[in-house]
């Protein structure tokens, strides 16, 4: 089976085009769809290609066009498909291209702030975490179990306090009285 046929299948899969329940213009416009998709695919895909370099970023940039003209087509009276859709596509790619400069701008501003930091900086950070971890370890039993369910293995309150046989008020209490002791501890640190 060819790609575009793939693709159109998947477009009715998403909307239906099952013939008991279309009636005289539904079944018209997945006709004209179908025709447009077979007659326009391919300059599609290689217009949104010229402007992404992106072979799989311009099949879903297309496809998207695609499903958007079937929602909106009987919106757009008096249009020319055609032209809509390459202008769907431009638009498509042009937003594609404005996020994909965010993303890269952003990845390349973490990269350079990672960077920047010297050995000193997480010398200190491994110093924090051991110390942290030196004061947890110095809290009663119960009260560090619960932390670790809540805060490293991700348990709700209720089933820290379904494990212990306590309520969730209970559980909150060892969260608190845990917290309290960190900010105690490296409030002091800090002076």
């Amino acid at each position: 089976m060819h790609m575009c046929d793939l693709i159109f299948q998947y477009i009715f899969a998403r909307f239906g085009n099952n013939d008991d329940r279309m009636s005289g213009p539904v079944k018209n416009k997945h006709q004209i769809i179908e025709q447009l998709f077979h007659d326009h695919y391919q300059q599609l895909f290689y217009y949104a290609y010229d402007l992404t370099k992106d072979e799989e970023a311009s099949k879903d940039l297309v496809n998207e066009a695609f499903v958007l003209l079937l929602e909106k087509m009987d919106e757009l009276k008096d249009i020319r498909l055609d032209g809509y859709l390459f202008v769907s596509i431009r638009n498509r790619c042009l937003s594609y291209l404005e996020k994909q400069r965010r993303d890269n701008r952003y990845r390349d501003y973490c990269l350079t702030v990672l960077t920047e930091e010297d050995d000193d900086y997480w010398m200190t950070m491994d110093e924090r975490i051991k110390e942290m971890s030196n004061v947890i370890e110095s809290m009663p039993e119960r009260t560090q179990f619960v932390l670790q369910q809540c805060y490293f293995e991700d348990r709700t309150y209720q089933e820290v306090a379904n494990m212990l046989g306590i309520t969730t008020d209970g559980v909150k209490h060892h969260i608190v009285k845990a917290f309290q002791k960190l900010r105690n501890h490296f409030n002091v640190k800090k002076r």
